[in-house]
């Protein structure tokens, strides 16, 4: 893990870092077209700041890492994909295509009841 943070999430960090200065360039000198080409490393480099960011909050210990859903959980994930090992699949098929690392992240809005 420490090779992980101090390598891929640093670089994804140092690399966003970059871009933010790159972009408030851009707009302080009004270059749109600068700002277009901008985009997708905004995307990337956030993207990945945020998923490993996600990923270091959801850590846990390995005696305790596999997915164990009841009670309201269970209900929920039941109701939206049949089944946890249905959710992991479409889970999987979903982010496998998703640039760099094939990461995704479910998550769920209490006040909503929504899955997003």
């Amino acid at each position: 893990m420490t090779i992980h943070h101090t390598k891929h999430h640093n670089t994804y960090v140092t690399n966003l870092n970059v871009t933010l200065e790159k972009i408030d360039a851009s707009l302080s000198s009004s270059e749109t077209s600068s700002l277009i080409s901008l985009q997708g490393a905004l995307k990337f480099n956030g993207g990945g700041h945020l998923n490993h960011t996600l990923f270091w909050t959801n850590l846990c210990p390995a005696d305790q890492s596999e997915l164990k859903a009841d009670g309201a959980l269970a209900a929920k994930i039941d109701e939206c994909f049949g089944s946890v090992d249905a959710m992991k699949q479409e889970m999987s098929a979903k982010s496998i295509a998703v640039q760099g690392s094939g990461w995704g992240w479910l998550g769920y809005n209490t006040s909503t009841g929504e899955s997003i």
